[in-house]
Parts: C-alpha cells; sequence; structure tokens
C-alpha cells in the first residue's frame, strides 16, 4: 500500500523524519542550558515518539535508559504538541486542494481509500446500535467487573 503511493509520498515521509530529528537536535542545542543533564535522552525519546509512535518511543527510551520522570515528560510534551499540530492541521483542511495543485501532489489513491471507506461507513450506519444493545453491554460489562 505505501508503494501505491509513490516516490513523492515515500520521499516526503523521509524529509518529514530527517527535520523531526533536526528539530529535535537544534532545539536542545538551543535550551541545552536551561535543561538538566539528562534531557537529551529525553529528547531522543520524545523525537522517537514523533517518528514512530508510542512503540517507538518506549523502546527508544529502553535503548537510552530514559527514567520514568523523563519518559513521563516525554509522554505530556507529545501529547500537548500533537494537540496543537493537529488543530492547527484541522484548520488549514480548507486549502488541502489548493496545496495539493501547487506542489503537484497526486492523492488518487488516497481518494480511493477515503471514498470506499465512506462507502463501507454508508453500508453500516443502518447497524446502529439500540438502546438495548447499549444496555446489555453495559450489563455485560458490569457483570464481569464485579465478578473480578
Amino acid at each position: 500500500m505505501t508503494i501505491k503511493m509513490g516516490p513523492k509520498m515515500l520521499l516526503s515521509f523521509m524529509c518529514a523524519t530527517f527535520t523531526i530529528v533536526l528539530g529535535f537536535v537544534v532545539a536542545f542545542i538551543i535550551f541545552k542550558g536551561q535543561l538538566g543533564p539528562d534531557s537529551w535522552s529525553t529528547l531522543g525519546a520524545a523525537s522517537g515518539a514523533w517518528i514512530g509512535g508510542t512503540s517507538n518511543m518506549v523502546a527508544t527510551a529502553n535503548a537510552l535508559n530514559v527514567s520514568e520522570e523523563g519518559l513521563s515528560y516525554s509522554i505530556l510534551m507529545g501529547s500537548v504538541s500533537y494537540t496543537i499540530l493537529l488543530s492547527i492541521l484541522m484548520m488549514t483542511l480548507k486549502f488541502i486542494k489548493k496545496f495539493n495543485r501547487w506542489t503537484k501532489a497526486n492523492t488518487d489513491y488516497l481518494d480511493e481509500v477515503t471514498t470506499a471507506s465512506n462507502v463501507n461507513k454508508n453500508k453500516n450506519s443502518n447497524n446502529a446500535p439500540t438502546f438495548i444493545d447499549i444496555m446489555v453491554l453495559l450489563a455485560i460489562g458490569f457483570g464481569v467487573s464485579s465478578l473480578l
């Protein structure tokens, strides 16, 4: 599936990874005086999260022997940053067609996947849970929880 997106998309992923690493290195150099002695490893774990997700952050933190406190800061920093970035991206969605034209991005494959996803979503919308379905589910959940 990734290969169908084409070389431009793969190059974009590589450039994003490079700029994330570069950004963390530059941030560390700028703020090195205000950060603690082991902050480099905490920033390394945080950059791992931005490159490959939470599991990558945990693996990087284990490899760099990041303290639990440092890992907590990495998780907090990642959550706040993701929230801000996602908000900005959502605000710029109205410009996506202009941006794609400007960059000459081929989004045909992504458009196909989106359309297929919407068709499946519309097919399954008739199977919405009823009040009784939800009550049965809650009863089972509370019942199993009370046994444990």
